[in-house]
C-alpha cells in the first residue's frame, strides 16, 4: 500500500527560472513537451512539488529543482 505525505495544496508558488507558477500556466519540459500545471504542493516535512498534465504523457508531478520546466511561448 502507498503511503501518502501530508501536504497542503497552494495556489502559487515561486520557482527559480519560471517566476511566479500558478494553475493554468503552460510550461514545456525536454522530454515530455508542453503542458499545464494542474496542481501545487507544499509537503509538512518540507519541499514542493509541481503537477504537470503533458499531452504526450500524462500526469507528472516533480520539485521545482528537478522539473527542468520552461516557459510556453
Amino acid at each position: 500500500m502507498k503511503k501518502s505525505i501530508p501536504s497542503e495544496e497552494l495556489e502559487s508558488l515561486t520557482v527559480d527560472g519560471l517566476g511566479l507558477v500558478s494553475k493554468g500556466l503552460r510550461v514545456v519540459h525536454p522530454l515530455f513537451g508542453e503542458g499545464t500545471v494542474v496542481a501545487l504542493f507544499e509537503f509538512s516535512q518540507g519541499g514542493y512539488s509541481i503537477g504537470v498534465e503533458f499531452a504526450t504523457v500524462g500526469y507528472k508531478a516533480s520539485t521545482p529543482q528537478h522539473a527542468k520546466l520552461q516557459l510556453a511561448h
